[in-house]
């Protein structure tokens, strides 16, 4: 049995006290502005995802954008996922040029050349003035391209499950959170100005507007700080299973064991399963770069280019970007 299924019959035992707890920490993660959190009902979303697939807020980061209140599964998680099953994906093209993101994904017996074009996304009224689609195509065309594959090769990553596509309209913002989608308004019929109305509308006084507009960015400077304290907590918490694996492949790949334990010891720990998210993906991307002979110098103005000193600063979608044009260079086996 699932832990899934077993989650799922244990609420159902306890449905009142179930029902109070989603309800509390609904109005937790709306306080808290956890996940792009717009609403008391999203928070419940993400309370009831949370507990019917036995993840912590965490994970759900990890795993979903909120997207019109129905958690959409990012795109590097169903890539994360995707390799979990054994499958490959090998970029052809990242889609840095702004045109076309295009990988080859195999799984068992098949194996397809599947890409996303900057004229699909346009064709799609995806592509809008200011959008991260013009601040980052390369991150929107992988992500798309990822989703797409997946119907395709592996629908067992998405079954069940909203992915970007299944929304009319879909975008990031520069930290990766999803924007809401901007609501449609209804053609209506000019009014009529009535001259001698029983009624006028007032206009709110300066007082009135000037404690208005400060409790808005109270609320708002308070939801930026509990985000930036989220994210920091994210980029923190243990590395994954993922990337575990894949530090302990390249070093058997390629003998990199002292290698790896210099750089695993830099980050005071001893083992690769005591690494945060940041430190697994740092280490990575410095194996990767002595297995390319990419000197220290280039790699710290890579991350120059992100606006950062040296790649220990670096985030973790900032660090997987630089890991992808590193993968690049990699013999091919």
């Amino acid at each position: 049995m699932s832990k899934n299924l077993i989650a799922y019959e244990t609420l159902s035992k306890n449905s009142d006290a179930t029902l109070q707890f989603i309800d509390k920490m609904g109005e937790a993660f709306h306080k808290g502005g956890i996940a792009g959190v717009k609403s008391i009902g999203e928070g419940k979303v993400i309370a009831l995802t949370c507990l019917c697939e036995a993840i912590t807020p965490l994970e759900f980061m990890r795993r979903y954008h909120l997207i019109e209140g129905k958690p959409s599964m990012r795109a590097d998680a169903m890539l994360a996922d995707y390799r979990g099953f054994g499958g490959k994906c090998e970029w052809l093209s990242l889609g840095d040029d702004g045109q076309e993101a295009k990988a080859r994904f195999t799984l068992r017996e098949n194996s397809l050349v599947i890409g996303y074009t900057i004229d699909h996304a346009k064709a799609a009224g995806l592509v809008k003035p200011k959008s991260s689609w013009e601040k980052d195509p390369g991150s929107m065309l992988r992500a798309r391209c990822i989703s797409k594959a997946m119907r395709i090769v592996a629908p067992e990553v998405v079954t069940g499950i909203y992915a970007p596509e299944d929304f009319d309209e879909f975008g990031e913002d520069s930290n990766g959170q999803p924007k809401p989608k901007r609501s449609r308004q209804s053609k209506k019929k000019p009014v009529e100005k009535v001259e001698d109305a029983e009624f006028e509308v007032k206009k709110k006084d300066d007082k009135e507007s000037k404690e208005l507009k400060k409790l808005v960015a109270e609320d708002e400077a308070g939801q930026a700080a509990a985000k930036a304290e989220s994210d920091e907590l994210l980029e923190d918490s243990p590395a994954e299973l993922e990337w575990i694996n894949r530090i302990g492949s390249i070093v058997s790949e390629y003998d990199l064991k002292e290698e790896a334990k210099f750089c695993i010891e830099d980050h005071g720990v001893d083992s690769a399963r005591a690494l945060s998210r940041r430190e697994a993906r740092i280490v990575y991307m410095w194996l990767v770069a002595s297995v390319v002979q990419i000197p220290v110098e280039k790699v710290i103005q890579a991350a120059q280019k992100f606006g950062r000193e040296n790649p220990n600063q670096l985030t973790c979608a900032q660090l997987e970007q630089l890991i992808l044009h590193l993968e690049m260079r990699l013999p091919k086996k």
